[in-house]
């Protein structure tokens, strides 16, 4: 389980790049904003969780909060955007979300602070 929690959390640290990059280009959303930090802070969480064996509440704590994020995001999307032929980033957000299960299963199962 451990390698899997390792590319969980480096994917979720990768894309944390990438929507603070898209927030400081295209301008500031709320809904990506909390991506971004649960993202940061569910990856380094679950790898900490590997190597120290601690953090595990927090992994999974930041791992739902991500999830909700990214639900609240496509909500606003589909909600707002309103042009044909428009689709919601799922071939990145599908992973991140199977990512953010990965390493709420394996902090829960840690379960330290």
């Amino acid at each position: 389980m451990k390698p899997f929690v390792v590319i969980a959390s480096s994917y979720a640290i990768f894309l944390s790049g990438a929507s603070l990059l898209g927030l400081l280009w295209f301008g500031f959303s709320v809904t990506h904003l909390v991506i971004a930090v649960a993202d940061s802070v569910a990856g380094i969480a679950g790898i900490v969780c590997v190597v120290r064996g601690t953090a595990g509440l927090l992994a999974a704590v930041a791992a739902i909060f991500g999830i909700i994020g990214v639900a609240t995001d496509a909500i606003d999307y589909y909600a707002s955007s309103h042009v044909p032929g428009s689709y919601y980033a799922w071939f990145l957000m599908v992973p991140l979300c199977i990512a953010f299960g990965v390493i709420a299963v394996f902090g829960a199962s840690k379960r330290k602070v």
